[in-house]
């Protein structure tokens, strides 16, 4: 199989694939990562083949220093669905792209090109639920009512939290408008959504994928 990768460029993104990464070259297939420019270097010291996304646009080092560029922001926004991102997604043939939750984009744009798409994750994150707390509490869950209601409240308060310390600060102040920092932003995630036909669901897969040998 020819299986591409997508990670979030940071450091500890990338580092945390590379284990599953090398257990699938192992294995007899294609490995073949796909991102921005300053995860190539690290990429390609691990021996994989690296495929760049919006270069032009991020060149290696562009990151640095680019939070709250609107227009940098804007252009890269773009690439999403001008044709760039589906054509760098096509030109390993993939029969399978692994994607970290941070780039939504990349999963979201593939499954509207009916490429079969896993989503990962490098760190312990959950979603709302009454018996465990958000993974950044320090609370031990009791199971109790009042356990159960002081962990719902927890995830109240981080949703709270959420609103106001990133979607209005991205909307009022461009704080979180970076592409360095587009797994943050809930609005550009819906509009991409939809224009891929795909319905955002909280908390839901949109289908399913059977692995097995062979």
């Amino acid at each position: 199989m020819n299986i591409v990768v997508a990670m979030h460029h940071e450091e500890g993104h990338c580092n945390g694939s590379f284990g599953l990464a090398k257990c699938l070259r192992d294995s007899g297939h294609r490995v073949i990562y796909l991102g921005l420019m300053d995860a190539r270097k690290l990429v390609i010291e691990q021996g994989f083949e690296f495929v760049p996304f919006a270069e032009e646009i991020l060149p290696e080092g562009a990151l640095t220093g680019s939070v709250g560029n609107e227009r940098l922001f804007a252009r890269f926004v773009r690439t999403f669905t001008d044709g760039h991102l589906d054509q760098r997604l096509l030109s390993s043939k993939p029969d399978l792209l692994l994607c970290d939750t941070c780039v939504w984009y990349m999963g979201l744009r593939a499954m509207s090109l009916s490429i079969p798409t896993i989503n990962i994750a490098t760190s312990f994150a959950s979603h709302p639920n009454a018996h465990i707390p958000p993974f950044i509490s320090s609370r031990v869950p009791q199971p109790t009512w009042l356990g159960r209601t002081k962990v719902r409240a927890d995830w109240l308060w981080l949703r709270l939290q959420f609103v106001f310390t990133k979607r209005l600060a991205s909307v009022l102040l461009g704080r979180f408008r970076s592409p360095s920092r587009a797994h943050h932003l809930t609005g550009e995630f819906r509009k991409l959504s939809k224009r891929s036909g795909i319905a955002p669901k909280e908390n839901r897969t949109t289908g399913s994928l059977k692995l097995g040998r062979g």
